[in-house]
């Protein structure tokens, strides 16, 4: 396993990982936009189902953009390019477009951040830093990153929201908030992850598609 890792041809992620990337659905030759992506595990799954096409990855220039990076480099017949942008900031399609990118996407990726509540088995510091008003400061975040994101989903196309929260407050009503908002927008499917059913991370993600 420890040349495969070095090599970059085995990449170890939690099952609760995929819940995102099977409801978005990537299909082969299409050009899929991963929002928060770093460090770039959901945008390796995303590559895996396309087969081929390419991946578009934006995160803020921070600490963990340099893994974004080594990750995207680890494509082969699938595309990958990089963008470091904060989509809270600007426009995030003009910022795409001055890297030669597409401003809409027919598939879109939001893995939000969150309180981590769903991975606590092994982010053992949730607990000692988690606080009673971080759910409604994450939630007031989450609703204007998916308002953001939803701008860049194509007429038609689709759009996940997926945290890896178990907290009602970061998923359900995030995405019935943004809902009552956007009537052109409709939930199709979700899927929600608990540890103590699925014997893994827990994780929520919807797929939205817009009219």
């Amino acid at each position: 396993m420890g040349p495969l890792l070095a090599a970059g041809s085995l990449y170890l992620q939690d099952p609760g990982t995929r819940l995102a990337v099977e409801l978005l659905g990537p299909r082969a030759g299409e050009t899929v936009l991963d929002l928060c992506a770093a460090p770039g595990g959901k945008s390796l799954l995303i590559v895996d189902a396309l087969g081929t096409g390419r991946v578009v990855a934006m995160d803020l220039p921070a600490s963990r953009i340099d893994r974004l990076k080594e990750n995207l480099s680890r494509t082969a017949a699938v595309g990958a390019a990089l963008v470091q942008a904060d989509l809270l900031e600007g426009s995030a399609a003009a910022v795409l477009v001055e890297h030669g990118l597409p401003g809409q996407y027919s598939a879109v990726l939001l893995d939000a951040p969150c309180s981590n509540t769903g991975v606590m088995r092994h982010r053992v510091d949730v607990k000692w830093r988690l606080q009673e008003n971080d759910f409604p400061k994450h939630a007031r975040q989450q609703g204007a990153l998916l308002a953001a994101a939803a701008r860049l989903v194509a007429p038609g196309g689709r759009l996940v929201y997926s945290t890896c929260s178990i907290d009602a407050s970061e998923n359900q009503k995030v995405v019935e908030a943004f809902l009552d908002r956007n009537r052109a927008i409709a939930l199709e499917k979700s899927a929600v992850a608990v540890p103590w059913i699925d014997r893994h991370d827990g994780a929520a993600a919807f797929l939205l598609h817009k009219a």
